[in-house]
Order: C-alpha cells, then sequence, then structure tokens
C-alpha cells in the first residue's frame, strides 16, 4: 500500500490523464456498490480510497487480480474521480468485453451526445432485457465516469459495439432495422418485429443521420408536445417492442 498526498505526485498526473481518454481499458468505478454488482465483469488495477480497512476489505475480493493500492486524502481522491461525494471507495481498471450476439434486439445509438441520456438508455435496455447497443464515434464515450454513474455501471452488463452507419448497413438488411423518426408509424400500430431486429435513436438535436435509407421502416410515439427527451423515448420504446 502506498499512501499519496500531493496532487502534484506523476502517479496522479498520469491517472487523469487516462482516463481523459474515456477508454474501455482504463476506467472508473466509484463506490462500493458499482464494485460489487460488478465484480464478474470489471478488473480493477488500481483501488483507491481514504481508508486502510476499506482497501484491504476489497484488496481480498480482488485478490486475484493483485490490485495496487493507495491511500489517498479525502480532497486528492475527489480530484482524481471527480466525484462530489465520497463513496468509500474508487477503482480504476478495465472491463470484460462482451461478445455482441448474432441476434436479438438491438439498440443503434446515432450521434447521443449527453452522457445521462446514454447512461439512462443503457439503464432501460438492461431492464428491458435486450441484447446490445451498437454507437456512432459522435456518441459520447459510454466509458466516462458521467454514462458509468448515470448507467449505475451498466456499461459492464451489455455489450457496447462502436461503428459507423454504412458498415452496419453493409451487414443488416433494412427491413430489420427501425428509425425512430416522425414520418413514420405510430407506435401503437406496430406489431412486435422478429428478431432480429434494430431499433435506431438520434441524437437529441437533429435526429436520426441522413445515412438511414428510406427503405428503413420508421416508427414515432404520437405525443402533444413537440418531442420528448430521447431517454424518455428509449425507455417507452424499448418496453413497448419487448
Amino acid at each position: 500500500m502506498e499512501q499519496l498526498s500531493n496532487r502534484r505526485n506523476s502517479k496522479i498526473k498520469t491517472w487523469k490523464e487516462q482516463l481523459k481518454k474515456k477508454s474501455s481499458h482504463f476506467l472508473l468505478l466509484p463506490g462500493e456498490d458499482l464494485l460489487e454488482e460488478n465484480r464478474d465483469s470489471f478488473i480493477p488495477k488500481i483501488l483507491l480510497s481514504t481508508c486502510h480497512e476499506t482497501l484491504h476489505v476489497w484488496a481480498e475480493k480482488y485478490a486475484l487480480h493483485h490490485p495496487e493500492l493507495y491511500l489517498l486524502t479525502p480532497q486528492l481522491l475527489q480530484t482524481v474521480c471527480d466525484l462530489q461525494h465520497f463513496q468509500g471507495i474508487c477503482a480504476i481498471g478495465r472491463i470484460r468485453k462482451l461478445k455482441m450476439p448474432c441476434s436479438g434486439r438491438f439498440l443503434f445509438l446515432d450521434g447521443i451526445q449527453d452522457p445521462g441520456n446514454f447512461g439512462a438508455i443503457v439503464r432501460s435496455c438492461l431492464a428491458f432485457e435486450w441484447d446490445g447497443i451498437f454507437y456512432t464515434s459522435d456518441c459520447c464515450s459510454p466509458y466516462q465516469s458521467k454514462v458509468i454513474r448515470a448507467s449505475r455501471g451498466g456499461i459492464l452488463q451489455i455489450p457496447l459495439q462502436k461503428t459507423c452507419i454504412s458498415a452496419f448497413l453493409e451487414n443488416t438488411p433494412t427491413n430489420q432495422i427501425w428509425i425512430t423518426k416522425r414520418e413514420g408509424l405510430p407506435l401503437k400500430e406496430i406489431p412486435l418485429p422478429p428478431r432480429p431486429f434494430v431499433l435506431v435513436l438520434g441524437n437529441e438535436g437533429h435526429g436520426p443521420s441522413s445515412e438511414w435509407p428510406d427503405t428503413c421502416p420508421g416508427i414515432w410515439i404520437p405525443i402533444r408536445e413537440e418531442s420528448l427527451n430521447v431517454a424518455c423515448a428509449a425507455t417507452l420504446l424499448l418496453h413497448a417492442l419487448s
């Protein structure tokens, strides 16, 4: 165990720089609840806490992975973890990548840029037992701390795959791709699609990309307001199509 108290320490700088890259190989999981829920899908490299006893308890739980242990001051831990409220322990490590199934119900996120929306959509996918999420490069990174917190660690529990629309279309028939758009059929008029099928959710501001062919069937939710928050719309659609 090593004790750190200076924010200029080279390790602190290295951790913060690596976390900024928002990679699945170096991400932050804050709090005992998230660590407990994701023990089978998260491989910690580093454990951080302000308490000796807490570090030892979690070092035993993760003994198979031999994580490095660091005791930090509360102020320094808050600097590293970017958290307003400390949750006992934080871990830095990588996730176990889950393989995308060949068939099932899939969500395609096309330019979702708000981390809170991305995280909430992940939680809804898990709640209604969807099988995987594809996302474009102009989405926010699912491995950033705000998405991890908003999803309650859900990004570790569902297959995620970054792709581009053109490559996706090369491998997926258009009649299996449902686009959320106002020109589509009202949700209540659509029968449950046969599997496999993909539901596409577009960007919060301008909707789905123009790259999607017109031959893809459309779907929309009739409402009085001009639009729904994309995370709210996702929850309604995921439930209705389950």
